[in-house]
């Protein structure tokens, strides 16, 4: 890959990352009040925003090194229990549809671009393999680990990660989907129990 393409790639995803991060600090500050009130004086109700929402989430998961955790939060906070097993869902949708992707594509050019640029974000020259060797000899506690590690933007994000895992083609789809959502149920178990808050 040319290097002025990774750069233009990796400026735009920063940019991104930072507009992201601001919208959801205006939302979760002081502004959700004013979205909450768009979304009552609508004529979609919540459902359909929250169907939404969680629909464009789950597309942003599929790309890798896409930031995606700080829009789910936003979901959980503005819509409370509909919005954390609706982001909880789009979560594990958007992962195995990435994981779907990459098992399919495993060939294309688009996936060797992915591990060529996980190669080059890697700390050591032997990360990328060790993430290889690791998700084909325990794939199922690498799956879950990656996915909750801090910093995995890294090697990929969850998008990168379901990408690479469906690549290397060492779990089924069923059980990708099954381990996904077990990793991913913990901060929404949690938030369901009320021993952590958004709020």
């Amino acid at each position: 890959m040319p290097k002025n393409t990774g750069r233009t790639y990796q400026t735009a995803r920063i940019l991104f990352f930072i507009v992201t991060l601001v919208v959801i600090a205006y939302l979760l500050k002081g502004g959700n009040d004013s979205l909450k009130l768009l979304i009552d004086q609508s004529d979609y109700s919540s459902l359909a925003w929250l169907t939404l929402l969680c629909a464009l989430y789950a597309l942003i998961l599929v790309i890798p090194f896409a930031p995606g955790m700080e829009i789910g939060l936003m979901i959980m906070a503005l819509f409370s229990v509909p919005g954390i097993i609706g982001a909880w869902l789009a979560t594990v949708v958007g992962l195995t549809i990435a994981f779907a992707l990459g098992r399919a594509g495993r060939h294309l050019p688009w996936v060797k671009n992915l591990l060529y640029k996980l190669q080059n974000n890697a700390q050591s020259p032997t990360s990328l393999q060790w993430i290889r060797t690791t998700l084909a000899n325990y794939p199922h506690l690498s799956i879950a680990f990656l996915i909750n590690a801090p910093g995995n933007t890294l090697v990929g994000g969850g998008g990168g990660i379901a990408v690479v895992s469906g690549a290397i083609g060492r779990v089924s789809l069923l059980g990708f989907f099954a381990t996904v959502a077990l990793a991913t149920s913990c901060i929404p178990a949690l938030l369901l129990l009320g021993i952590i808050s958004l709020q």
